[in-house]
């Protein structure tokens, strides 16, 4: 839990044009996933998946290698699983945007190399920048941003 509340704290600096939300279950049509942290903005929907790994984690193309005694999942094959649920949920809802993943490393001790060819991968103190930076290919209105966050409010339940 320290780990999600190093997220959630630097979350609640990220401005009143996004809504967060933590600890989510979501579910479409034909799958339910347990999201660690969502933000909705002006500029998409961002699913948070949160490690607390120590060591060098190195992405390469087939995904995240962490140091000698390997990776129990790859975190980037979560993420596509996340992906999926979020996107089926706004097309069956018949609304559009952008869903973008993350991968927050939370580890003091924690390096990362290489570029996920899928998904940012960052520390807590980037976290802000990359959802604030992130250029949409079509930026939701105020209305939207609520529509889309009472949605995923409403397709689950609080998780943990």
């Amino acid at each position: 839990m320290e780990a999600e509340g190093t997220v959630a704290g630097q979350l609640k600096s990220i401005g009143s044009g996004y809504r967060v939300l933590h600890g989510r279950a979501v579910r479409s049509k034909s799958a339910s996933r347990e999201f660690d942290h969502l933000v909705i903005g002006p500029n998409g929907v961002f699913h948070i998946e949160e490690k607390d790994w120590e060591g060098k984690v190195t992405f390469t193309s087939n995904g995240a290698e962490r140091g000698k005694e390997g990776l129990k999942e790859d975190p980037t094959a979560q993420l596509y699983r996340h992906e999926f649920v979020l996107k089926e949920l706004l097309r069956d809802n018949k609304l559009e945007a952008d869903v973008t993943g993350l991968l927050c490393f939370t580890h003091p001790d924690c390096t990362l190399a290489g570029r996920s060819p899928a998904f940012a991968a960052v520390k807590p103190d980037g976290l802000v920048h990359a959802i604030q930076s992130h250029k949409a290919k079509r930026t939701l209105s105020p209305g939207e941003v609520d529509r889309v966050a009472g949605l995923l409010e409403e397709s689950g339940s609080q998780g943990r």
